[in-house]
């Protein structure tokens, strides 16, 4: 859809028009977000991801859709770095591992 035809159309339906604005502003957060993790430690960003994943799940078990080395590519780090910051927030109790078969 052309931009220009989008714009008609919420120009003419508030409803759209609200919807757009709140999409673009959760795409806005969701950039903003991703920015700001290339500043964060190795910790902070797979604890960030992990407390993501725990935002959409019931219950205390988070199954995490990935692998640790998609993990790692999407965080930008090593496989080793997302293995060690596991293991290290494992070791410090803040999270409890547990590997299940596909």
């Amino acid at each position: 859809m052309k931009r220009s035809a989008l714009t008609a159309l919420a120009g003419r339906d508030p409803t759209i028009s609200v919807e757009l604005i709140a999409l673009t502003g959760r795409e806005l957060q969701r950039v903003r977000d991703r920015v700001l993790l290339l500043a964060k430690t190795a910790q902070e960003r797979v604890a960030g991801f992990l407390l993501e994943m725990a935002a959409g799940a019931t219950g205390d078990v988070v199954k995490l859709p990935m692998s640790r080395r998609d993990i790692a590519d999407y965080l930008g780090l090593t496989l080793e770095t997302v293995s060690r910051t596991f293991l290290s927030l494992k070791g410090a109790a803040a999270i409890e591992c547990r590997l299940h078969a596909a």
